[in-house]
């Protein structure tokens, strides 16, 4: 599925009670201030894979854009993405096990 009007009203809950469990490890684990949801739907809006829907979660603190993003068009990294990558699946994929019910023989943790 593409577009979100294909979903129906379950998928629709799940997608989006996994992005609260992803939400809460973000604001848990790294101490996020805010984060920003959104969608590319659509090749024009810069979706990538056909049929296929997913969500952007980015985690957000105050202060964390400068100057360099405005003036060379560049994003700053403040940590390396493979440190975060480990320090983060281990709790995320906790917190989804505990949200599909996968650690108590629910959704296989494999969708998740």
């Amino acid at each position: 599925m593409s577009h979100l009007g294909d979903l129906d009203r379950a998928e629709l809950a799940e997608m989006f009670l996994l992005a609260q469990g992803c939400a809460r490890v973000f604001s848990d684990a790294l101490h996020a201030q805010g984060i920003n949801i959104g969608m590319n739907i659509g090749q024009a809006a810069g979706a990538g894979i056909e049929d296929h829907l997913h969500l952007h979660l980015v985690p957000r603190w105050s202060g964390d854009t400068n100057y360099i993003t405005t003036v060379a068009g560049v994003r700053v990294v403040p940590q390396d993405p493979d440190e975060t990558f480990a320090f983060l699946m281990p709790v995320l994929r906790k917190a989804l096990d505990e949200l599909t019910g996968a650690d108590q023989g629910g959704v296989d943790s494999d969708r998740a």
